[in-house]
């Protein structure tokens, strides 16, 4: 039998949209109304237990996907930038903007900024 002959069929799980019936839905395909099975029971259950650790996963790849975005800066992209370099730079400057304006000199005032350093962060940010 060919792999591409077999193709499962995909359900879904629905939360219950009416107060008043808190069930919820499993849609099949090829057919037009959900199945509505009672609280406690055991396929329901598992299907609950999926879609909710599916939605955990996602979540945390999500948090961490944005955490990464919090503590990612163009500083990193620059040899010789560590995490203390980077937040001696963010510290004073205030922000990746400012230093991205700063002149050479300036950034070699800052404490363990050599001149050289201060030049390739320069270059960075103005494509030299």
């Amino acid at each position: 039998m060919p792999h591409d002959v077999f193709r499962p069929d995909v359900i879904s799980i629905a939360k219950a949209d009416d107060p008043s019936d808190p069930r919820d839905k499993i849609y099949l395909p090829g057919r037009k109304n959900p199945v509505m099975l009672k609280a406690g029971h055991p396929v329901l259950l598992l299907l609950m237990r999926i879609r909710d650790e599916a939605h955990r996963r996602a979540i945390s790849y999500h948090r961490k996907l944005r955490q990464k975005r919090l503590t990612h800066s163009e500083l990193d992209a620059i040899p010789g930038i560590g995490k203390a370099r980077k937040a001696r730079l963010l510290r004073h400057f205030k922000g990746i903007d400012p230093i991205a304006h700063a002149t050479a000199a300036d950034l070699a005032r800052i404490q363990g900024i050599s001149r050289p350093l201060a030049e390739a962060i320069f270059a960075h940010f103005h494509h030299i």
